[in-house]
């Protein structure tokens, strides 16, 4: 929150300051030759444009501040990520083979890296608060000092105010139509007259004697101030000094703003005056100019406050003349051309916050956007886990929830959320509470997987439900309903669950999906030489009974087993009464699956066994119906080719149907197989990408391709694309091994890549700085910084896919045969715990006492680590070399600009 204030600060504070610095420029060419009204208004939109933080999507700002990534439709972009499709919970959790992906900005040459990952956000979290509260400080004494100010001469002058007499009053009620009703006052104590007030204005003017000529052009300037709205106009610009303080065009915005104030004042009353009248009222100015400035704080709307000032205005008076048609035409298009330019420059707001779009998820009652701001590796972090514990929906409307506890100390880390009536109207006992089979406990389950992928570390979570309302105090032993869930159950299921809490996209789409998944199995029997290479029956349990499931999913060989125990080991993990539909091909004999659905019968009680005997081909759709897909994609590729009609240039077209495009794109890792692209590079083998809808589907393929795209000219039609299209293939690599004979560096690597292997994409690499090692007992302790990163290699062409800079603490234990084992492995924890968590491990191994001066030692390595940097790019090319991949490079995106392959080997 603290970093997108001082964004929106700065952005606003740039924006007004370029749109100034081009007024600037432009002044000697409009000075004489627009109304001065139309360059007051002109200055009263970069006034506006400080401090009203309208901005849309597209802004200079916000592609300034944070890019062209939005906090959800953009994830579709480096990072692919397989869920599997495995299952070994005993509620009814659907599964979901999807291949998504997330967006990793690392860059290695510069050490960046994201900062979901990277715990420099610590350092700059900790100077954005610094720098948020001196700007708040100083804003707070500024607009201080000037409310002090107004305060004080309000009190001053109020001393010297008498009643005007009757005949001034008469002249002001003349001059104002009797339409408007304005208190009239004469004071000793000013030399100018001067409105004071906003919504209860008065004029005051020196206890002198004025002629009837000059009372009424007095009046007159005073009335037109009035109805200018300037004296509210001053506030304002006192307001923007008090928040933009610190930008020195501030101060040169709020001279030229009074100045236009003015002049744009005097031509309003003088529009209709003779040359003579024009001289009078020039000659009233002359009379009654200030000889010096009030004081600071003073918001009032004077008639002529400085001498300096005044030849000026006095040319403008003597030289006024009727503008003709072709300027008042120019003055409105020089009008739109400042607004349109404040709402082009705009501000930096995060985006998704200005406009409903897919990164405000809601899915039923949870607010995905929302929950995810307080994303955490830490259970222990209990700020952040609280806000996502009070943002959960309750499991049912009649519960409240109520305190949270959480278990650090030891492994299995837990959480337990507490939930009592949300209102007293049960006693002890009565309440109607859950059972096994409740809609509670399912939601419940549905809580615990966003829970799970919010916080990395937590292994297990509870929701304890109580029957009656608490007294103010947690009393644990009040809650007599617990459902427990461990996380293996999930990531059996969906795999590495972290990925789903950085992309809410994909969690999404398993929530939507979980509303409509029967709690249901279906088992399918089949043999397919093909595919198996030999002639077994293969067995593949899936979940939910009423979502179609794809020949690919079923035929899916991570799964699939011909070891018929391995199915009764899954099936025995379902509760009783759990549905199973035994789906086989008709060539199966089918007495052999009534056989085996009586051995089903013993294992899952109280079961609904059915068996089918189908026609896979004709009878195995793809999730959604390929008919019905290819449906969408047509609609949506036609959607997005109707507008704008006037337009060449096929991003606009995009651009203005961003949703449709985006909706293809998640089609796309909806399906195993991509099924999206490979209907899209169909039609352009079958001659259907012509024009617009060809630069379309171009489009769409490169972004769904990635690096696998090995055309890099961007000038080429689409037709000429494909041709040249020979898409890049992905070579395994094994995880980077370290060979040479240092004990304990070859230790260290070994814990290292254990421990920051990616089980499910291509290989890792990582580079150690080891600080010291400290033995006690039996008992050896490592302190180190690691740079871990992941790559995928397409043919010559390597991605990255993220990684880590982690200070870590390992403990081992020395066995009898002189071996270690590992004991403890001890992240720094993320965000504002970062430094102390580095000081509290930092201690010897057995006594636990504190090791001086190595948790400095480690956090001033941290602002630097060039050598690790260096380490981990020696590493990798070290690696590709040894497993004989010559001529690699590194495909390398950066904002803005095309994407650049740097050779490796």
């Amino acid at each position: 929150m603290i970093n997108e204030v001082i964004n929106l600060i700065l952005s606003l504070s740039i924006s007004a300051s370029i749109l100034a610095l081009i007024l600037f420029a432009i002044k000697p060419f409009i000075k004489i030759r627009i109304s001065k009204l139309v360059q007051y208004y002109i200055w009263i939109i970069v006034l506006l444009r400080l401090v009203v933080p309208l901005s849309f999507q597209d802004s200079m700002m916000n592609h300034m501040f944070y890019g062209d990534e939005t906090s959800a439709t953009r994830t579709y972009e480096n990072n692919e990520i397989n869920i599997q499709a495995t299952d070994n919970t005993n509620e009814g959790l659907y599964n979901s083979s999807s291949l998504i992906n997330q967006t990793v900005e690392q860059k290695v040459a510069n050490g960046e890296y994201n900062n979901d990952i990277d715990h420099s956000r610590y350092l700059n979290d900790s100077f954005n608060q610094f720098v948020y509260y001196i700007w708040l400080l100083v804003a707070m004494v500024v607009f201080t000092v000037n409310v002090i100010g107004y305060v004080r001469f309000i009190r001053y002058i109020k001393r010297g105010n008498k009643p005007a007499k009757d005949i001034e009053n008469e002249i002001l009620s003349t001059l104002l139509k009797r339409r408007e009703n304005i208190k009239l006052l004469r004071n000793q104590y000013i030399s100018t007259p001067m409105l004071i007030g906003v919504f209860r204005p008065s004029i005051i003017i020196p206890d002198s004697d004025f002629d009837e000529r000059q009372l009424k052009n007095i009046l007159l300037h005073e009335i037109t101030h009035m109805r200018h709205f300037d004296v509210g106009i001053k506030w304002l610009t006192m307001i923007a000094t008090s928040i933009h303080w610190f930008n020195p065009f501030i101060y040169i915005i709020k001279k030229e703003m009074n100045n236009a104030c003015e002049l744009a004042c005097d031509e309003a009353v003088i529009k209709n005056f003779t040359k003579e009248e024009r001289q009078g009222y020039g000659d009233t100015l002359i009379s009654i100019a200030e000889e010096q400035k009030y004081p600071i704080g003073v918001l009032q709307a004077t008639m002529c406050e400085e001498k300096k000032n005044l030849k000026g205005r006095l040319v403008s008076i003597m030289k006024h003349n009727r503008k003709s048609k072709l300027i008042i035409a120019f003055s409105v298009i020089l009008l739109a051309s400042t607004i349109f330019g404040a709402l082009y420059l705009g501000g930096a707001l995060e985006r998704g916050k200005e406009n409903e779009n897919i990164s405000d998820i809601v899915v039923g009652k949870y607010n995905l956007t929302e929950i995810s701001k307080y994303r955490t590796q830490y259970v222990g972090d209990s700020s952040m886990v609280s806000h996502i514990a009070d943002n959960l929906p309750v499991p049912d409307s009649h519960f409240k929830q109520q305190y949270i506890s959480m278990e650090t100390s030891n492994k299995p880390y837990s959480l337990t959320i507490y939930y009592e009536p949300a209102t007293d109207t049960k006693s002890e006992g009565e309440w109607p509470i859950v059972t096994p089979d409740s809609n509670i406990e399912t939601n419940s389950r549905t809580n615990a997987l966003v829970v799970f992928s919010m916080i990395d570390n937590v292994d297990k979570v509870t929701f304890a439900f109580r029957t009656t309302q608490s007294k103010g105090e947690l009393d644990e032993s009040k809650y007599q309903t617990t459902f427990t869930f461990p996380r293996a159950s999930f990531e059996n299921k969906y795999g590495d669950l972290t990925r789903l809490g950085e992309n809410i996209v994909l969690l999404q789409d398993i929530l939507e999906e979980k509303k409509s998944v029967m709690k249901g199995l279906e088992l399918y029997v089949w043999r397919e030489p093909e595919i198996t290479d030999n002639n077994d029956i293969y067995y593949t349990l899936l979940i939910g009974t009423n979502r179609n499931k794809s020949k690919s999913e079923v035929f899916d060989m991570d799964i699939a087993t011909s070891d018929l125990d391995v199915i009764k080991q899954e099936l025995s993990e379902y509760r009783s009464g759990t549905d199973l539909s035994i789906m086989h091909e008709k060539e199966i004999d089918k007495n052999t699956m009534l056989k085996i659905s009586d051995e089903f019968s013993e294992i899952i009680k109280n079961a609904s066994i059915h068996i089918l005997g189908i026609d896979f081909d004709n009878q195995l759709t793809m999730k959604s119906g390929m008919k019905k897909s290819t449906d969408f994609i047509e609609k949506n590729l036609e959607i997005i080719m109707s507008s704008p009609e006037e337009s060449s240039n096929p991003m606009d077209y995009i651009k203005a149907h961003q949703q449709e495009y985006e909706e293809l794109i998640k089609l796309n890792y909806s399906y195993e197989n991509e099924e999206v692209l490979k209907y899209l590079l169909l039609q352009f083998e079958k001659g259907n990408a012509e024009g617009l809808r060809g630069h379309i589907m171009m489009s769409l393929c490169k972004e769904l391709l990635g690096v696998r795209n090995n055309v890099i000219d961007e000038s080429l039609s689409p037709l000429e694309w494909y041709e040249r299209l020979e898409i890049r293939q992905e070579i395994i690599l094994h995880d980077f091994s370290y060979d040479g004979t240092e004990f304990l560096e070859k230790l260290v690597y070994e814990t290292e890549i254990k421990k920051n292997k990616n089980n499910r994409q291509g290989f890792t690499i990582v580079a150690p700085h080891i600080f010291g090692k400290y033995e006690e007992g039996n008992k050896l302790k490592v302190f180190i910084t690691t740079f871990s990163s992941h790559y995928r290699l397409y043919d010559n062409v390597l991605s990255n896919k993220g990684g880590s800079i982690v200070p870590v603490a390992i403990t081992y234990v020395k066995n009898s045969d002189g071996s270690y084992s590992l004991e403890e492995y001890k992240r720094a924890m993320d965000g504002a715990y970062f430094a102390s968590s580095i000081k509290e491990f930092c201690t010897m191994p057995v006594s636990g006492e504190k090791i001086e001066g190595l948790a400095e030692k480690i956090l001033v390595h941290y602002g630097k680590r060039e050598d690790i940097v260096q380490l981990e790019r020696e590493n990798l090319i070290k690696h590709l070399k040894e497993s004989n991949q010559h001529g690699v490079s590194l495909y390398e995106e950066h904002y803005k600009q095309p994407a650049e392959l740097i050779p490796l080997t």
